[in-house]
Order: structure tokens, then C-alpha cells, then sequence
């Protein structure tokens, strides 16, 4: 029996235990099996909640487990005991195709596809990433904290939570592979998990008409934009959905950048934004007519293959080795593979340039290369880091470069060591940041196995520190592949505002360098102070508001206007729509209710601070008298 183990906490989890729907996977041959006929499949592991506010990551008591054979519709689950654990059972032939699905309440929903191997088991060990609530008291714009994300257009009653991932930091939540249904690989600039449900609490996922979705692009990723269609009057993105059935993403429209203020960005920034000097946030915006998973992605067609054999330390083929290639000078990681009894794999690849710009980060001519990492009878195996080739190519075609043979064997295992891990965290204008909490944590160790390394060693470890006045910190914990950092600090500035920064890397192995955290993410907050005087309402601070509302006992009745471009500056009359502004409420856009003492008044606004150049949220509420 074959058990090949994969955590999803970590880039490295996608070297284990699944192979892609999209295919750059091993020979047709190498599944075959002798005869015929249903073979049992057993998928087993454990779900734990990701480390939220200084916690360890969790198990998740009764969270869904299902999977469902690709083009077969036939589906087994079960769910997570109190430690987190289960096991399926699948009826599976040989080629057949699971997408593996996992989800639990609050917390966003992760997708693996797996090829069968008839006969084997697979272990999967997920790790669920926390989702926030969506704030829709502001007209008919619904807002995750901090502005990263926003739906505006859904019908009433229609609530939920949503998630906004950075895939160079998070590419472990990265739903199936970093490829699409057409067999291209994808560069991602930002993805997202939105869950929606109605008025009684089921769930949403095809909407009667479509809604526009917003998405704050991380700065890590600004250099991947490029315009699909030049000379128009804006920039053009490519938009991508997971498909659940399919287990892989599939284009679905285009939308457009806009800055944070909702102001469509011109063509003439995209050199700035690309350079990372653009002086606002970046958002991505679309029409979108169903949720899940939402991707903004670039199709890249030119690609190149790898391909070898791997050998088990006797020097026989190494049967059921699953091996995955990520990019180590591109952002992306290839479908991984599981090998068939002559050991052999091929996957796709970026491919290096020529005098073109592949990657299209406006730098031609570079040369690319891959990591390799083989995950074999639970151990994982570093393949060593290759260059890709020039040469066009796909596997199944003849031409792929051939690596030869890469032997696991005690010198290529990765175990865990303990590594004191230095670094500085500062913020944008490369100033340090005291007092800032840094966290770090190779997503590839399960918190069980951390936890009893971290008590053999007599100098323990150090998950967490806060950073000195020079913003340096210090962290001593196991690593086996890779660790994720993130940095975050809260400020209070006189004027009454509460700045939340935040920023992360993620780094390779026990860096002997000191690490730097740029906080280059983040958002303000403030209370906003209203006062209501006969019809008129007026606010402080006087910034332009995106929403105003009356409410009294009966909400359809109330009143509400907004305008997410510009906004309108105070006062505002009851019942006078300012220019530029829309009528949300009432519904039949007539004459509202006059205000009645005890009526609820509230005012929302957005923008960015001149000061930090982050987005803000006020939010304030008075009552009339």
C-alpha cells in the first residue's frame, strides 16, 4: 500500500500527494493496471484552522470532507472527527480524476484535484484559512475590513464572508494548480474565496443578476499586470473562476483596474504600477454573475516542459513518487505528478526567454529555473533547481528536456532543523517599526510533530516576537522547506485615527541573511462623529461620505444615498439627492418618510490618507432628536 502524505499550509504541500485535472502529469501508460474494473482509493488526513491572533493552528471538529470523480458525478464524504481527522473511501478506475474539497463553517473553502492511483491511500493534511464577514450595512456595497474586498449590486438579504489571498505569500490556498482549463500556465495578481447565503441561510452560488466584484491587488504583485486589450481607456485584466466540478480554473470575462477611490486607472499609469512607484491602492474590478473562487490572472501559452525518472534508494523506479516544480524566478508552481511503475514524470514549466518577455515583467531574456521536490513513502526529497528551456513545448509532445535520473536517497531528504531566523521589519519609506508582533511558520510541519521537535531541543523555540526600536526581531522554530513571516503593527495618531499595517515574506529554507518585512499593506480606521439638526446632517471630519443613511423601525422605508466615485461633502438635506450621488432607498424611489426622533442616521466613507497613503473607513452613526 502507497501512502503519500501533503500538508496545504505551505508552497512545499503542493509537491504532495495530488495530481492536476489540467494534466501535465505522467503518460496515459503509467496508470495502467493489470485488468480492470473499480479499484478502491482511501484519502485520509487532517483539517486544522489556520494560526489566527498569536494561536496555533487547530483541528477542525466536523468539517465537510467530499470528493467527486471529474466527468462521473460520483461523490463519497464524510467528516472531520474531534481531532481533526477522516478518511474516504472511493470506488475509482484507473485515469479517474477527484476533486477533493474541504470546507467548515467561517472559514474559506480549499479544493485539491488528485489523479487515482488505484490501490494507494493519499494522505491530505489541509490547513482552512479564517474568512471575514461582509459588512453590507452601506447601500447595496458589501466590505470585508479594510476595504480589500467588495460586492457591490447583490440582491437584498444576501449575506456572507470573503477572503482576499496574496498568491506569492498564500499560494498554499491556491485552489488546484497554477494552470487553467486550456492547458496554460496562470500568473496570478490576486485571488479570493467569497461564500454568500440568503435571507434564510442557504447558500448562494449563481446570482440573479450579476454584482460588480472589487479586489485590492497586493504590491508583491504589481510587476505580473499587463494590459490584454492597449488603446482603450482603461486597463484590462483577464478574469478567472475555480471550477468545483472540473477542479481547475476556467476564464470567464475580463474586468478592468481602478484605484481606490473607484476612479478608473488610465493605460499612462500601468509603467508605474508595474515599477511599484503608482502613489494608490490598485483594485481589480468585474462583473461577476456567480462566487466561489475568483482568480485575476495572466494566460501564459509559451511555456516549456521537464521531464525524468525517479529512482528510490536501490536505484529502482520510485513508483507512486509524487514530484511538483515551482518556480524559483516566477511566481507559480506546476501541477504535480505521480509517477507510474517506470518512474518517470513530465510537467510544464515557464519557459526561458530568448529576446522575449515570457513572464512579461518587462525584462526580456531571462533565464528561469525550477525547483524540484519529490514527496516519496512520507518523505520529502529535494530534486535539486534546473534551468528551464527555450524551446517551446508540452508534455505529451516529443521535445521535453529531459533532467535524467534524480535519486532519493538520504542525501537529498529534507528533514526539519531548528533555525534562528533574524530580520528587520520597516515600513514603506524603509524606516523601522518598533514594537511590531512577527510571526513565522513552516506550514509544511503538522503543529503536533512542531511541538514535540520544538521540546527536544533544549533551546526551545520562538514562534512569535515583537520587533525593538530598530525594528529587528529574532525567531528560533523548525523548518523543513519553507517559512512564511508576517508582520503587523497598530498605531494610534493624534487625530484620533487607528493604523493597522501589515506585511509578510516568505523565505526558503534557514536564510543566513537578516529577512526584511516591508508593512507596504494596511488600512486606517476612524469614528466618524454626526449630527443631525432638522434635515440637515452633517458629519466631522467634513471628507467626502460614499453613504448616508436614515433608518427607522421599518428599514425599506428608510432612506439612503451613495456615491462610491468621489462622494459628497456635508451637509446633506433629507430627501435631496446631491449631485453626482444615487437613490438606494426607498425602493420605489419616491418621496422617503419624513425623520422622526429616535430614526438612526449613519454615515460611511472611504479614501486614502494623504498622510500614509493607505485606504481608510470612517464610520459613524447618530440619532435624531
Amino acid at each position: 500500500m502507497k501512502t503519500l502524505r501533503c500538508s496545504s499550509t505551505s508552497i512545499s504541500c503542493l509537491a504532495l500527494a495530488v495530481a492536476s485535472f489540467a494534466g501535465c502529469g505522467a503518460r496515459k501508460g503509467d496508470w495502467a493496471l493489470a485488468g480492470t474494473g473499480p479499484v478502491n482509493l482511501a484519502i485520509e488526513g487532517t483539517v486544522a484552522r489556520a494560526s489566527t491572533g498569536g494561536s496555533p493552528p487547530a483541528p477542525v471538529d466536523g468539517a465537510e470532507v467530499s470528493a467527486t470523480i471529474v466527468g462521473r458525478r460520483s461523490e463519497v464524504e464524510t467528516s472531520t472527527g474531534d481531532d481533526g481527522a477522516f478518511r474516504l473511501d472511493a470506488s475509482v478506475e484507473p485515469g479517474d480524476t477527484l476533486v477533493v474539497g474541504f470546507r467548515a463553517e467561517g472559514m474559506a473553502p480549499l479544493f485539491r484535484t488528485v489523479r487515482a492511483s488505484p490501490g494507494a491511500t493519499i494522505t491530505l493534511d489541509v490547513t482552512l484559512e479564517e474568512l471575514d464577514p461582509l459588512d453590507c450595512t452601506s447601500g447595496n456595497r458589501c466590505t470585508v475590513s479594510g476595504n480589500e474586498l467588495s460586492i457591490t449590486g447583490l440582491a437584498e438579504g444576501i449575506r456572507g464572508a470573503a477572503r482576499v489571498f496574496n498568491p506569492v505569500t498564500e499560494a498554499a490556498s491556491f485552489p488546484g494548480g497554477f494552470d487553467d482549463s486550456d492547458g496554460n500556465l496562470l500568473i496570478s495578481g490576486v485571488f479570493a474565496s467569497v461564500e454568500l447565503t440568503d435571507s434564510s441561510g442557504e447558500s448562494v452560488h449563481q446570482l440573479d443578476e450579476p454584482a460588480t466584484l472589487r479586489m485590492r491587488m497586493p504590491r508583491d504583485t504589481w510587476g505580473v499586470v499587463v494590459d490584454i486589450r492597449p488603446d482603450t481607456d482603461r486597463i484590462e485584466v483577464p478574469l478567472y473562476a475555480f471550477d468545483e466540478d472540473l477542479g481547475t480554473w476556467v476564464r470567464d470575462g475580463d474586468g478592468y483596474l481602478e484605484d481606490d477611490r473607484g476612479e478608473i486607472l488610465d493605460e499612462d499609469v500601468l509603467p508605474s504600477i508595474r515599477d511599484g512607484s503608482f502613489q494608490r491602492s490598485v483594485v481589480a474590478c468585474g462583473a461577476v454573475s456567480h462566487f466561489s473562487y475568483w482568480n485575476v490572472d495572466w494566460p501564459v501559452s509559451a511555456h516549456a516542459c521537464i521531464s525524468g525518472t525517479i529512482l528510490d534508494d536501490t536505484g529502482l523506479p520510485a513508483e507512486g513518487a509524487v514530484v511538483s516544480v515551482s518556480g524559483s524566478t516566477y511566481n507559480g508552481t506546476s501541477a504535480p505528478v505521480t509517477v507510474g511503475p517506470d518512474g518517470r514524470f513530465c510537467v510544464d514549466v515557464m519557459r526561458s526567454e530568448g529576446a522575449d518577455d515570457v513572464d512579461q515583467d518587462g525584462i526580456p531574456g531571462e533565464t528561469h529555473r525550477v525547483l524540484v521536490r519529490v514527496v516519496y513513502q512520507g518523505e520529502i526529497y529535494d530534486g535539486g533547481e534546473h534551468e528551464t528551456p527555450l524551446e517551446q513545448g508540452t508534455c505529451g509532445d516529443p521535445g521535453c528536456e529531459d533532467l535524467g535520473f534524480i535519486a532519493l536517497g538520504e542525501a537529498t531528504r529534507i528533514t526539519a532543523s531548528r533555525c534562528v531566523l533574524r530580520g528587520r521589519v520597516v515600513d514603506p519609506s524603509d524606516q523601522p517599526v518598533s514594537g511590531a508582533l512577527v510571526f513565522g511558520l513552516d506550514g509544511g510541519l503538522a503543529s503536533e510533530i512542531a511541538a514535540v521537535m520544538c521540546a527536544g531541543w533544549e533551546e526551545g523555540c520562538t514562534f512569535f516576537a515583537s520587533t525593538a526600536e530598530d525594528g529587528s526581531f529574532e525567531l528560533a522554530l523548525p523548518i523543513l522547506d519553507s517559512v512564511r513571516l508576517q508582520a503587523s503593527s497598530v498605531e494610534q495618531t493624534p487625530g484620533g485615527r487607528t493604523i493597522f499595517r501589515m506585511g509578510d515574506a516568505l523565505v526558503r529554507g534557514c536564510p543566513a541573511a537578516p529577512v526584511e518585512i516591508r508593512l507596504d499593506e494596511g488600512f486606517e480606521t476612524f469614528q466618524v462623529e454626526v449630527e443631525v439638526e432638522g434635515d440637515r446632517i452633517s458629519w466631522t471630519p467634513p471628507e467626502p461620505a460614499n453613504a448616508v443613511s436614515v433608518m427607522g423601525r421599518d428599514f425599506l422605508s428608510g432612506w439612503t444615498i451613495v456615491d462610491w466615485t468621489g462622494g459628497f461633502l456635508p451637509p446633506v438635506t433629507h430627501g435631496v439627492v446631491p449631485d453626482g450621488a444615487d437613490l438606494a432607498l426607498p425602493w420605489g424611489r419616491g418621496d422617503p418618510a419624513p425623520m422622526s426622533s429616535g430614526d438612526l442616521v449613519m454615515v460611511y466613507m472611504t479614501g486614502t490618507s494623504e498622510e500614509s497613503g493607505l485606504s481608510y473607513v470612517g464610520i459613524g452613526q447618530g440619532v435624531v432628536p
